[in-house]
């Protein structure tokens, strides 16, 4: 009796060991939800929020400490994501703690800007022009080629986020960190 069983569970053991894995993520998209909701609910009930969108394309794993996600917004007010769709300057990459699809503020955040020239450290003045048709975003995986002069990309694991930034040109390339927390108030030792 005692043989029966074990042979049924290695059965089904191997069962489970021979099926294959599926690649879900193809799935997802990064994108839904990061522009201006339109529905009737939305404008009814949103109270001026649904302008903002209330997702982010983070590259994350799940349950990761931190949060990865291309940045256009350069606060951390409530409501407003790091990310919106309708613009068209990059200002970084973001270690977030956004919680996707609320409307509260983001904390702890920080920026991370490649800079290809003369180093700027005011956002109007190094915030770079990038269209979305050189995006590529997915769960795991996110790129973009800034004013065909940088290519930025970034992935994560469940403690950090790895970039890569690839100059297109002969020049001084700076890595600006940016706290984002209220106005003066944040500092990186």
């Amino acid at each position: 009796m005692l043989v029966k069983k074990y042979s049924i569970f290695l059965f089904f053991l191997l069962i489970l060991a021979s099926s294959k894995a599926q690649n879900l993520t193809k799935y997802v998209q990064p994108m839904a939800g990061t522009a201006a909701a339109t529905t009737a609910a939305a404008l009814k009930h949103g109270g001026g929020t649904e302008l903002y969108a209330n997702t982010i394309p983070a590259v994350t794993l799940p349950f990761a400490m931190t949060q990865w996600t291309p940045q256009t917004e350069i606060s951390e007010n409530k409501c407003k994501p790091p990310y919106a769709y309708k613009d068209s300057l990059f200002t970084g990459f973001r270690g977030s703690h956004w919680i996707s699809g609320s409307c509260m503020q983001d904390y702890g955040s920080f920026t991370v800007m490649p800079i290809l020239g003369k180093l700027q450290t005011k956002a109007e003045n190094y915030a770079v022009s990038f269209s979305h048709q050189t995006e590529t975003a997915t769960p795991y995986y996110y790129q973009v080629n800034l004013q065909q002069k940088i290519l930025a990309e970034i992935t994560s694991t469940l403690r950090c986020g790895m970039m890569q930034f690839t100059a297109k040109q002969a020049d001084s390339l700076y890595l600006l960190i940016t706290p984002n927390s209220d106005y003066h108030e944040g500092f990186i030792k």
